[in-house]
């Protein structure tokens, strides 16, 4: 790094943070660079564990997300110790592992979340999750970038693109880069914009530029660039800025093309376009098999449920819950998923499904109260269980995996009929 930094304290030795669910691995103390972060350079990291020496291999995963919610930088390390075993060789003893998180060059300084999750290294796709979180990672203090110095070249590799619009705004500006992170989009979803800025005077940034998603003639969503910079900030010319805007597309969204426009000095720039894919809002709900009229929280009513192939269903072979909701007051701008799960007699899940609704084609921000989302889950079968299970069904939030709140204050609801598993 072009400057010196605090060596970091020794590790404690008591767990501080959560466990991770079916692992004896428990994280005691994180350690970051919080206020010495050079953007192009990296982030330095040191974590402290305690575990057992009959754990699997694990790996962990390092994010960092921009105060929009754009994830802007990642890392994936193997754990291993001082001495390079990984985590089936460890000891009991407080265990430091050290990581680099690589940093995109421009980063503003503003704060940024650090996460982070474990995985098995035999099943990279499935986090191993934290205790009483469905894999929702564990979260940092923030980390803030510095105005200077900084890199015009990243020094890990990141690749930096040149290849934008290249669009003047007034004298200090000129934008030389603007991506949007999807072609396709549905109601509910938010629309990331990636946007690279070469400054060329001295002084602070601009406060009334916006980017907007514009629709036919219909301004859909705007969104202020830089608005979680202090504004008595003064920035040196040359410095590049990277910043990532987001921009919800609301229910009212129609089937068809949107513009991503640069508001600035009173001009446009349509810096893309983008395909958005809307049902029809229905209003009429469908016959269930399996009434249950419950609320859960603000956001819907669960009106009730379909099985196939029905009550008796065979351990190992697939099988798939539609849920129909009908949605409530509460569910504007609110991303949440749904779990299904299949828990034997002993407790234990045997089969479930995650997922945002209607195959992640109608998230509940894209609701409007009223209308009926019918919404159906493939249960994935997570060990061999014959007897009796229940199901049950829950709605959290994806960013902090908070769970809602049902109207009997649970944050789950056991569907009513039992299920009998048979083998195959």
């Amino acid at each position: 790094l072009p400057r010196s930094l605090t060596p970091p304290p020794p590790c404690s030795p008591a767990p501080l943070l959560p466990g991770f669910a079916a692992l004896s691995l428990r994280l005691t103390d994180v350690w970051f660079a919080q206020d010495n972060v050079i953007s192009g350079a990296a982030l330095p990291v040191r974590l402290c564990w305690q575990g057992e020496p009959d754990m699997a291999r694990y790996t962990v995963m390092l994010r960092l997300f921009e105060a929009s919610g754009a994830l802007v930088a990642k890392a994936d390390d193997l754990l291993v110790d001082a001495a390079l075993h990984p985590t089936e060789l460890w000891a009991s003893d407080p265990v430091a592992t050290y990581h680099l998180l690589p940093l995109p060059v421009g980063l503003l300084p503003q704060g940024y979340t650090l996460e982070l999750d474990v995985y098995a290294v035999d099943d990279p796709a499935a986090p191993v999750g934290i205790t009483g979180k469905p894999t929702a990672g564990i979260k940092v203090e923030p980390v803030y970038p510095l105005i200077e110095p900084w890199q015009d070249i990243s020094l890990y590799g990141l690749a930096v693109v040149q290849n934008g619009p290249e669009i003047k705004v007034g004298t200090a500006l000129r934008l030389t880069y603007a991506a949007l992170d999807r072609g396709l989009a549905y109601p509910g979803e938010t629309v990331f914009v990636e946007l690279r800025w070469e400054l060329r005077a001295e002084g602070p940034l601009p406060e009334s530029y916006q980017v907007a998603l514009v629709q036919e003639d219909t301004v859909l969503a705007t969104a202020t660039l830089f608005q979680y910079l202090s504004p008595s900030l003064t920035f040196p010319e040359g410095r590049p800025l990277l910043e990532h805007v987001a921009l919800p597309v609301p229910p009212e969204a129609r089937d068809g093309t949107a513009k991503i426009v640069l508001l600035a000095e009173g001009d446009q720039h349509i810096l893309g376009e983008l395909t958005l894919s809307a049902d029809e809002h229905t209003f009429i709900a469908p016959p269930v098999a399996h009434p249950v009229n419950a609320r859960v929280g603000d956001v819907a009513t669960l009106l009730g449920f379909d099985l196939v192939p029905g009550t008796t269903v065979q351990s190992g072979i697939p099988f798939t819950l539609t849920l129909v909701w009908r949605a409530e007051a509460g569910t504007d701008g609110t991303d949440l998923t749904v779990f299904t799960h299949l828990t034997g007699a002993d407790g234990i899940i045997a089969a479930q499904h995650d997922g945002k609704p209607a195959a992640w084609t109608r998230p509940t921000g894209g609701w409007l109260p009223g209308e009926i989302i019918v919404d159906a889950h493939p249960l994935a079968w997570q060990r061999s269980y014959t007897g009796l299970a229940t199901l049950s069904v829950g709605l959290y939030e994806a960013t902090t995996g908070a769970r809602v709140l049902w109207e009997d204050g649970g944050d789950a609801i056991v569907l009513g009929e039992d299920i009998t598993v048979m083998l195959p």
